[in-house]
């Protein structure tokens, strides 16, 4: 696991490097495969991320994995934080980057995301596999909810290009054969 530096903002370091720079630094055990910033998809979201202003905002990190996202949202303002995830390998994990990162204060349940009724928040990313994103994302219809999305191969877009209301994507990222939405709803 090599630091890895996004956008020239934030910098995504293993546990064990010193921090010599004025990047953003979140600090990862990279224990799971993903969360670490080096897949296209957790690039991508976290590129998204940069562009909007966090402070005070709510989120909901749906597959939240090693918490990278969540802990990117806490640095950068968010204030109600709420993360889940469905595989249990994950708690300690998630817990122990915000440990790292000096950051607390954000809810995270071992769940299924669609056991959850309430999508009412100012930011949601899913960085999920894409048959739950085709389930999940009809479920998410808040008013000003800005939706992340990843976990798209290209060949698989036009799937979720007829899900979504195509005036409402503001913005798509590529990394190789990797996509990631921003939707504003």
């Amino acid at each position: 696991f090599k630091p890895i530096i996004i956008n020239k903002e934030v910098q995504i370091l293993p546990h064990w490097e010193s921090d010599t720079s004025d990047y953003l630094t979140i600090r990862i055990n990279p224990a799971l495969a993903f969360g670490t910033g080096h897949h296209e998809t957790t690039y991508m979201m976290i590129e998204a991320m940069l562009n909007y202003d966090f402070n005070d905002k709510s989120v909901f990190d749906i597959g939240t994995g090693s918490g990278i996202l969540s802990i990117l949202a806490k640095k950068k303002g968010a204030k109600n934080i709420r993360a889940i995830d469905y595989d249990e390998l994950t708690y300690n994990n998630f817990y122990e980057n915000l440990e790292l990162n000096n950051v607390g204060n954000i809810k995270f349940d071992i769940k299924d995301c669609f056991d959850v009724s309430n999508f009412s928040y100012d930011f949601i990313f899913a960085n999920i596999n894409l048959n739950v994103l085709l389930k999940l994302i009809p479920k998410i219809n808040r008013e000003g909810t800005i939706l992340i999305l990843s976990g798209i191969l290209c060949s698989d877009k036009d799937m979720v290009l007829d899900i979504l209301d195509k005036q409402k994507i503001k913005k798509i990222y590529k990394r190789n054969e990797w996509l990631c939405y921003v939707v504003e709803l």
